[in-house]
């Protein structure tokens, strides 16, 4: 059943976790072949799990390949964008995710994910609280566009708004990038203590955090 596919997909994931990369890749390569509906699925699950073994060029060979056969996929587009952006190629990744969005203008999940490209990669903040505004309309509880808005709000240079959104995010999800973001806002409104009250904490569970650790070693050292 599913449980059992999510299980093996989980248990391929911690294969390569531990440095077994080619045997977690091949238990998803097995998968496919006994269940040959589930491919797209274990695509991305082979994918996802690659990128976070920081293994991103060989997470966008499989997403290019699988691309060639099922062009109109969006989430391989999506997941693509993400490891393009990863990899510092921000014209593709934005490419990608404006595929997406031209078939589906109110696709949430590509609006949320340009909105915040545009805002850690560019200056052109304006336009994307506007792609952060109208996934916000669609999801107005999702902890991901929260933080993007709070974020954005506080490059366009309104750390008290943005510190609503923030707080409100992390009190939805106890996210390390969501703390470093707060602790930030907080930082630049002179609220230092609770800044590092937030960091710490987020270190505690997650000390390795990329964002979490460029935050608390730029504004602190």
């Amino acid at each position: 059943g599913s449980q059992a596919i999510e299980a093996a997909v989980r248990q391929a994931a911690v294969m390569t976790q531990l440095g077994r990369v080619d045997e977690g890749r091949g238990l998803l390569e097995q998968l496919r072949r006994q269940f040959p509906p589930l491919g797209p699925r274990l695509t991305r699950a082979e994918a996802e799990m690659l990128v976070e073994a920081d293994l991103d060029s060989a997470a966008l060979g499989i997403y290019e390949t699988a691309l060639e056969s099922a062009p109109d996929d969006d989430n391989l587009l999506y997941g693509r964008s993400l490891v393009y952006e990863k990899l510092g190629r921000f014209p593709e990744a934005e490419q990608d995710l404006r595929t997406i969005l031209e078939r589906d203008p109110d696709n949430s999940r590509a609006l949320n994910a340009l909105g915040y490209m545009l805002t850690v990669n560019t200056d052109r903040y304006e336009e994307a609280r506007g792609l952060i505004e109208s996934a916000l309309r669609q999801e107005p509880d999702d902890a991901a566009v929260i933080d993007s808005m709070g974020w954005v709000l506080f490059k366009l240079g309104e750390p008290e708004a943005a510190r609503g959104f923030l707080e409100r995010a992390l009190a939805m999800a106890d996210d390390p990038e969501i703390s470093a973001h707060l602790g930030e806002v907080l930082w630049s409104l002179g609220e230092r203590d609770r800044a590092r009250k937030v960091w710490d904490k987020a270190l505690t569970r997650d000390p390795e955090h990329r964002v979490l650790r460029e935050t608390v070693d730029r504004l602190t050292r």
